[in-house]
């Protein structure tokens, strides 16, 4: 999945084409939003991660709408924010599972894209960034409970705290790196081995497809040539295109029951 910048440039271009302006704790809700259920893989216990990848692949319309059903009276910022974590996903994995599939490249490629929406949409180093500036310190009781829930109804995953994850996320984007490369990942050291060589090839690689090379999208096999930055745009239309109707109506958004990493109807397992 993008990694946690390109979601928070996404999320906020987002709130631009909508013209929408969130009070502080609101925009940082909405940014923890836009991270959707990636925090759980900050978590060293493999049962978290197992929690991540089972929401980024089955049910995930019931997932969405259960959120948006039980939060957007109250935390409205926080499942626009999951919406755009989830349409920028959706519309990107594709082509990062093509390039990079699910090996340890996928992260590294994830992490070097990172860097480069960093330097064209912010003009300036990643390594300069830290986003716990622009996230909030806690997670709201109601949205560590309703994942709790979920999680368990629907997965039989049990003792799964989402404020846990989000702590260790947090302690994850302070840690202080080791090795001169990873300076240049800072906060992204919970999958990959910060230095590896492989990310040092991808930073002189076209990782945005600038060149419009042909890719193939790994479940059906359809071929483009769409650019990263093609994908994102993408994401930021369809995203203000979910939500616009419940800014105007003030009722849940209606989220399409699309997979996370392949943008085709979920599995229902």
């Amino acid at each position: 999945m993008p990694a946690i910048w390109t979601h928070l440039i996404h999320g906020d271009r987002v709130l631009r084409e909508l013209n929408i302006g969130f009070e502080e704790d609101s925009l940082f809700l909405f940014h923890l939003g836009t991270q959707g259920p990636n925090v759980f893989f900050y978590h060293e216990n493999e049962e978290y991660k197992t929690a991540g990848h089972r929401l980024h692949n089955h049910k995930c319309g019931k997932f969405l709408s259960y959120l948006s059903e039980n939060l957007f009276e109250d935390f409205s910022p926080y499942v626009y924010g999951i919406i755009c974590h989830h349409t920028l996903d959706r519309l990107t994995h594709p082509y990062i599972i093509s390039r990079a599939g699910n090996s340890s490249k996928h992260t590294d490629l994830e992490e070097v894209i990172d860097i480069q929406m960093v330097k064209r949409f912010l003009k300036i180093s990643i390594d300069t960034l830290n986003p716990l500036g622009i996230l909030p310190k806690e997670v709201p009781e109601i949205i560590d409970q309703l994942y709790a829930t979920f999680l368990y109804d629907v997965f039989r995953i049990d003792g799964i705290s989402f404020s846990e994850a989000y702590g260790r996320m947090r302690e994850m984007l302070t840690r202080k790196d080791r090795s001169a490369l990873a300076n240049i990942f800072r906060g992204f050291t919970k999958i990959f081995t910060p230095g590896s060589s492989q990310k040092q090839l991808l930073l002189n690689e076209d990782v945005l497809n600038l060149n419009k090379r042909s890719w193939y999208h790994p479940t059906t096999g359809w071929e483009s040539r769409a650019t990263f930055l093609e994908l994102f745009d993408n994401a930021v239309e369809e995203a203000a295109k979910i939500i616009l109707p419940s800014l105007k109506t003030h009722r849940p958004p209606q989220i399409p029951d699309f997979s996370f990493m392949t943008n085709l109807p979920c599995v229902d397992y």
